[in-house]
């Protein structure tokens, strides 16, 4: 089985349709707002991944343009959901010889050089899961692993079982600026605390970004303790 390298993994963000995305926070942003946070926050990622080989996954021509107008790759995944998405995207990057494959969600406005995050690491699989150790925000697996992928509800610790079955070392990486995903309206509120310097954030539209967003308040975010499974390791970073 392959082991993690940083210079053999290529980074693949799955970006949905800006003006269909993030419907969950119309109670608080018009559609233009949605769509502009949704393109801003995807911007912000693929500029904090620039140190590695990053393609796009998206099923429309107008995401597509958009992302070869940033200079980064395109994987067409029409037709697939989610997982069925990002299994292509795997299929696709196994061939072109990558040993291993890092997806990146697009909501992380807070993201920062993803190549600092994930260097050092020996384990196979490496996980940043979100504030409330439920979702899976970051997952790199080796590309001839079979890695079957669980993302949805309770997809942190899917996968964490998916890596078990399959014999793999995990690594999970607590990471502030990588857990912080945008879904309901309740996380447009991010305390200012993890905003930190602007200079230090990688997206060249971050004064932007935080306009749409508003960060308000000082209070930290809460968390909720999973059970840890065996085998498993957590790292802060």
């Amino acid at each position: 089985m392959t082991v993690f390298e940083v210079g053999q993994t290529r980074v693949v963000i799955p970006v949905k349709n800006f003006e269909e995305a993030k419907q969950r926070l119309s109670s608080s942003l018009s559609p233009h707002q949605r769509a502009d946070l949704a393109r801003l926050m995807a911007e912000n990622v693929i500029a904090a991944c620039r140190d590695l080989d990053t393609a796009v996954a998206c099923d429309d021509d107008a995401t597509a343009l958009w992302a070869h107008q940033l200079d980064v790759d395109v994987i067409r995944t029409d037709g697939l959901d989610l997982n069925g998405a990002i299994g292509a995207a795997l299929a696709d990057t196994e061939s072109l010889g990558w040993k291993s494959m890092a997806v990146v969600h697009a909501d992380l406005p807070l993201a920062t050089r993803f190549i600092d995050l994930i260097r050092g690491h020996t384990e196979q699989v490496l996980i940043v899961t979100d504030r409330l150790r439920d979702g899976t925000n970051v997952l790199v697996v080796p590309t001839e692993s079979g890695f079957r992928f669980e993302f949805g509800p309770a997809s942190f610790e899917n996968h964490l079982m998916v890596a078990a079955d399959l014999g793999l070392t995990v690594k999970v990486i607590d990471s502030p600026c990588y857990s912080w995903d945008i879904d309901e309206p309740i996380d447009l509120i991010i305390p200012r605390d993890l905003v930190g310097d602007p200079e230090q954030l990688h997206s060249y539209t971050e004064r932007e970004l935080l306009q749409v967003i508003n960060s308000s308040i000082d209070a930290g975010p809460g968390t909720l303790d999973r059970p840890q499974l065996p085998g498993t390791e957590v790292e802060h970073r």
